[in-house]
């Protein structure tokens, strides 16, 4: 699945951090490969906001990340999507990240 580092970001923070044992490990596993890394911070410059809200260079901003999610991991984040849409809770910046896990 290819993901921009915001839709990373959206990611990571749609995931819910109560839930099941199984699921908590399997959230854990999902966050271990989407979210970002030290270095990835200082190669986008990624920087918070004075209003709260997160700034990344002209590369971040464009590239694209190829991330390996097993079934469990997008069987995971399409049910949490879910949840947020139910409850309409989701967001118009994770429309189209619904749409990618919802396929």
């Amino acid at each position: 699945m290819k993901l921009t580092l915001k839709e990373r970001i959206l990611v990571v923070n749609s995931l819910s951090a109560q839930g099941s044992y199984e699921d908590l490990i399997i959230r854990k596993d999902a966050i271990e490969k989407i979210g970002l890394l030290q270095d990835e911070l200082e190669k986008f410059e990624v920087k918070t906001t004075e209003n709260g809200g997160l700034a990344w260079n002209e590369e971040g901003a464009s590239k694209k990340f190829d991330i390996k999610l097993s079934t469990l991991e997008s069987e995971y984040i399409k049910r949490q999507l879910k949840k947020l849409s139910d409850q309409e809770k989701l967001t118009a910046d994770l429309l189209e990240v619904y749409k990618m896990f919802n396929k």
